[in-house]
């Protein structure tokens, strides 16, 4: 049975991902800080 629903996903921002265990982190200039974001989207 195929899905008739679209899905849409938006992601505000990306940074690196995984945990850093065998490797280093994200560069500091690569960093999201925390906190409140908001994002608008508009379909016409």
């Amino acid at each position: 049975m195929v899905d008739s629903i679209d899905h849409l996903s938006l992601d505000a921002a990306v940074r690196g991902v995984g945990t850093a265990t065998c490797g280093p982190d994200a560069l500091d200039r690569y960093r999201i800080p925390g906190g409140v974001y908001q994002m608008r989207l508009r379909l016409s």
